[in-house]
């Protein structure tokens, strides 16, 4: 298709580029609607830019431009247009009368909501570039605060926020990493292209709170290279160790000896169907002694370690 007519005079532009326009040309010109974009390429004396809110390329010719402003062009250079819609089918829109814009003119994004009270749901990613140096964090999500009770699982979607590495501001001077259960601030913004909406300027508030430790007490049940389990005192059921879990690193445990076995919801990682806690060694006692449990109260006399 064609793009209209390639040889015309500048108008108020300036200069002459070919054969002279009709005043209907002209008006048509002056008359299309403004619309920004940015420039995508350039020829020797045409280019295309893309439209900022449908993202689609529409040729201009230099003469659209005055002088010093063809000189400044350069991909991404933002553009103000009429957009000269085509009057048959083969020919197509361009853009007319192009005026360049100052940088950052052009917002991509608009806010919706500033100072938005949020909790972190989802802790960023690293892209798997093999280049260090470029890679990224994505994939974070926070979920906006809600008054409401009860929500739906649409109205649970339409509360949460994607962010990336770029939206996380820092705290104090410091970079700051968000983790899950973190309370946090956020604005959020969409996307004029797109119409989407995501987190940005996310800001520290208060980290995850973390539940009580909750300590028992067991036996050492079955002992490996590197590992063994703990057969718990209060209830029927064993818990899996690593040796790097007890606070006396040079403590080598043995079965049968008494362990105090952590199954805080930080502290237990499943894996496998196994629960693994983390262990300290207690008092040594001899075998058979009953042990004061934290949870259960006194199981008996208590003799006193050796």
């Amino acid at each position: 298709g064609s793009y209209g007519h390639r040889g015309h005079d500048r108008g108020h532009h300036g200069g002459s580029n070919g054969p002279q326009m009709t005043e209907e040309e002209e008006l048509r010109r002056d008359n299309a609607p403004r619309e920004q974009g940015f420039v995508r390429s350039l020829k020797d004396t045409y280019g295309f830019l893309q439209n900022a809110d449908s993202e689609t390329e529409y040729f201009f010719h230099y003469s659209e431009l005055k002088d010093d402003e063809v000189e400044s062009l350069r991909p991404g250079t933002e553009i103000e247009y009429g957009l000269l819609v085509g009057r048959h089918p083969n020919e197509k829109s361009m853009a007319v009368r192009c005026v360049v814009l100052p940088k950052g003119t052009i917002k991509m994004e608009e806010d919706v909501a500033k100072g938005v009270e949020g909790i972190i749901v989802r802790e960023l990613r690293e892209s798997r570039d093999h280049d260090r140096h470029r890679k990224e964090a994505y994939g974070g999500r926070v979920k906006k605060v809600s008054d409401a009770s009860g929500s739906s699982e649409k109205e649970e979607r339409e509360l949460t926020f994607q962010f990336g590495g770029e939206d996380v501001l820092r705290h104090e001077g410091v970079k700051y990493t968000p983790h899950e259960g973190d309370t946090v601030t956020f604005d959020i913004v969409v996307s004029r292209g797109s119409s989407a909406e995501r987190a940005t300027r996310i800001q520290f508030v208060k980290a995850a709170e973390k539940e009580p430790d909750v300590r028992e007490t067991g036996t050492v049940s079955a002992v490996k290279e590197n590992f063994g389990f703990i057969k718990c005192c209060d209830r029927d059921d064993r818990v899996f160790f690593h040796f790097s879990e007890f606070a006396d690193k040079n403590h080598m445990p043995r079965t049968g000896d008494n362990s105090e076995p952590s199954t805080t919801s930080e502290a237990i990682r499943v894996t496998k169907g196994q629960e693994q806690a983390a262990s300290t060694s207690v008092p040594q006692h001899r075998r058979g002694d009953q042990l004061q449990s934290p949870q259960g109260g006194a199981q008996g006399d208590q003799d006193q370690a050796d």
